[in-house]
């Protein structure tokens, strides 16, 4: 299987959902990549947008390195973190990479006070995957694909069998 691309309006129709999101992001601290992690669940339309412009050689290239480990040991970090910490792909971020920001009083990353703004953009978000000419498995996001992550779709499209 292939990824299948996204066609221009789609990317314009993501890029304005995300545009209308309440990124809490200048909350954070700009070295700090806690919820930096491969447990991601993008929805296809995401994965697609965050893998645009990129060849496959260098989408297989992001998610052959080896694997790292969060400090306290219990999450993978985000296969798209460069060497820096820093996201390669920060304009191209998912929904949930959005969504989260510091909570400042409790040093956690959180969603609140965002939820509800980007809970519409989530429902938006789901609603544009499924209008996408893609394989059923990427498409019914309340069931199975609600649990891959972002390397879980990745090795549906990329691994050669």
């Amino acid at each position: 299987m292939q990824l299948i691309p996204l066609k221009r309006f789609q990317k314009r129709q993501l890029e304005k959902i995300y545009s209308h999101m309440k990124d809490g992001s200048e909350l954070c601290d700009p070295n700090c990549y806690k919820c930096c992690i491969e447990d991601v669940k993008p929805s296809y339309v995401e994965f697609a947008f965050l893998v645009d412009d990129l060849s496959e050689k260098e989408i297989e290239d992001i998610f052959n390195k080896p694997r790292k480990l969060r400090d306290d040991g219990k999450y993978y970090l985000c296969p798209f973190l460069n060497d820096s910490g820093k996201c390669s792909r920060y304009e191209h971020r998912p929904w949930v990479c959005r969504a989260y920001r510091k909570e400042p009083e409790l040093g956690l990353c959180v969603q609140e006070p965002l939820r509800e703004i980007n809970q519409k953009a989530a429902q938006k978000i789901i609603k544009l995957n499924n209008t996408l000419d893609i394989p059923q498995i990427f498409k019914d996001y309340t069931s199975l694909t609600e649990e891959m992550t972002i390397r879980d779709i990745f090795e549906i499209l990329y691994k050669k069998k």
